[in-house]
């Protein structure tokens, strides 16, 4: 039997950009309802910083000031390549309410957003996948499935999830957060641009003594970009993108290889012996001794567009709309702002604060805005006083930013970039 509900936004994907998107529209007084496939909340996740403007959005909800205390804050960006420091970002000279970054596990700011969601009496429906999505004059109409998992087989076990319930949700508007496979994205008919290569990345999480402990490190050669974040406590991450196909070492029988989990994929380990080979070959100026590799993997990200970004009552926002390299952590901070805008226009439109059918989000603008995130170095210019290396590495050196909005245009002014105006 297919039950039916309505709700004013169905939200596609319980990430921190889909959550923020239902905290808002909660805030604003707007019935919402969020699904997501997964069993339950991530306990590993890739992204880890907070940009200043996204941390302003969260205080406008209540909730950054309790984030800041739990991370570590980011105050300076130095661009670096093998030799040494060739410049760097204050980001204590914004004019913004939280002019630092701030760098803390993803699991801990969605732990966040499902509070706030609960104590709004939203449930989000973890195991409930939406299998397809129609429109239907100016609303759309979803079908959700509520998984299970059946175990069986013999003498191997075996897992597979079955459908065991399915209903109807008829939503005004309905937001993919739903990740790079979006299937509203795909019910959208978005177009998927992709400016530049895919990028291949080596990731280490570690413990070793080293200084400043609040500042960020960007490596740029003429290939490759690798950055180091610090976590606090000793810890660090650093990113290596890497030029080739990674060789795992040879398994010996019975023997398990090592992998970490993100969202639902799993990505194979790195051994220790490779953390040395590209610290020694990208950043030997980082002299201290690593004293232990908490977990390694290597992974892929690529530089992706959907267009449009919506249209009636289907919408995009966070990595279904965009991904990007993670270095600058700018994919999932630049979904926490369209959450926040289309939150708003669907806010809007739903209690007729505007005339007709007018919708206060422009997908047109909002992509144009992307593509310099995006690292596209034919929308940054060089000033005359730009240093050389600057302007010749600019589009990268944006990608790489903690920042977008105003804070990423002062940030700019201050290495003697802009970014160039449409049209």
């Amino acid at each position: 039997m297919v039950r039916e509900r309505q709700t004013e936004v169905l939200v596609v994907g319980a990430g921190p950009v889909g959550l923020f998107a239902a905290v808002t529209l909660a805030d604003l007084g707007v019935e919402v309802e969020v699904v997501d496939e997964a069993w339950r909340p991530s306990t590993h996740g890739y992204a880890l910083a907070l940009h200043p403007r996204s941390l302003e959005l969260l205080g406008a909800v209540g909730l950054a000031d309790g984030l800041v205390a739990s991370g570590q804050r980011v105050d300076t960006v130095a661009f670096y390549d093998r030799s040494g420091r060739r410049a760097e970002l204050d980001l204590g000279r914004l004019t913004a309410r939280f002019p630092f970054a701030v760098a803390l596990p993803q699991r801990e700011l969605e732990r966040t957003l499902q509070e706030r969601l609960a104590a709004r009496k939203v449930e989000v429906r973890w195991n409930h996948r939406v299998s397809a999505v129609a429109v239907e004059g100016d609303r759309a109409v979803a079908t959700v499935d509520r998984l299970d998992r059946v175990s069986g087989g013999y003498p191997v076990a075996t897992t597979s999830e079955v459908v065991v319930a399915s209903s109807t949700v008829r939503a005004v508007f309905v937001l993919g957060a739903d990740g790079s496979r979006s299937l509203v994205r795909s019910r959208l008919g978005s177009a998927v641009e992709r400016p530049g290569e895919a990028g291949l990345f080596g990731v280490f999480e570690l413990r070793a003594e080293f200084a400043p402990s609040h500042e960020m490190r960007v490596v740029v050669d003429d290939d490759t970009v690798s950055g180091l974040w610090p976590l606090g406590d000793r810890r660090w991450r650093w990113s290596f993108q890497l030029r080739d196909a990674v060789q795992l070492p040879r398994r010996r029988p019975g023997e398990s290889r090592a992998a970490v989990r993100i969202g639902g994929a799993a990505f194979p380990g790195l051994a220790a012996e490779r953390l040395a080979e590209l610290l020694a070959e990208r950043a030997p100026w980082f002299d201290a001794a690593v004293e232990e590799v908490f977990w390694s993997l290597a992974v892929g990200f690529e530089r992706s567009l959907a267009t449009p970004l919506g249209q009636g009552p289907l919408w995009l926002a966070g990595d279904a709309a965009h991904t990007m390299l993670p270095l600058g952590m700018q994919s999932m901070n630049a979904g926490l702002e369209e959450a926040h805008r289309l939150a708003f226009a669907m806010a809007d439109h739903l209690r007729g604060r505007v005339a007709g059918r007018t919708f206060g989000f422009d997908p047109q603008q909002r992509a144009d805005e992307l593509r310099v995130l995006l690292g596209a170095a034919d929308r940054v210019d060089a000033e005359a006083a730009a240093d050389p290396w600057v302007a010749r590495h600019a589009g990268r050196l944006v990608e790489c930013t903690p920042a977008g909005g105003d804070a990423l245009d002062q940030l700019l002014a201050q290495l003697g970039l802009k970014r160039s105006r449409p049209g």
